[in-house]
């Protein structure tokens, strides 16, 4: 059991590593592989996840799109198109009661942190083949 940030997305790269394949650098993810076998520190893994989901307001009525950021203390939520949101302070409140949301300043914060781990985490897609 661990505490470490994974994603759905650090399962090929683990498989990989482990069939002994060398793991394109287009693939995405990391390899959990390390801290499967006792090399690595799993507090280490990763900084931040990412999630993203369709329908996340209005169960498939609305057809929101919603972006969720957790970086192992604070997790926020993006609505995108809508003027709510969700931030929870996981040291604070683990069962997200308390949605700080209103916390201007913390909402501040955490949407930079939310735009700055997008950019990092944001494939800018394969090499184009044609020019149109």
């Amino acid at each position: 059991v661990s505490d470490a940030l994974v994603e759905l997305v650090d399962i090929t790269p683990t498989l990989l590593e482990a069939a002994g394949i060398v793991i394109p650098w287009t693939v995405q993810g990391k390899s959990l592989l390390p801290i499967l076998e006792g090399r690595a520190d799993p507090s280490r893994h990763k900084s931040h996840v990412v999630c993203e989901f369709h329908d996340a307001i209005g169960a498939g009525r609305d057809h929101s799109h919603g972006t969720m950021v957790f970086d192992g203390r604070h997790k926020s939520v993006i609505y995108h198109g809508h003027p709510m949101g969700e931030i929870f302070d996981h040291d604070r409140d683990p069962g997200e009661f308390d949605n700080l949301w209103h916390d201007v300043a913390l909402r501040a914060e955490r949407l930079q942190f939310h735009l700055d781990a997008m950019a990092a985490t944001t494939s800018a897609g394969p090499p184009r083949s044609a020019n149109y």
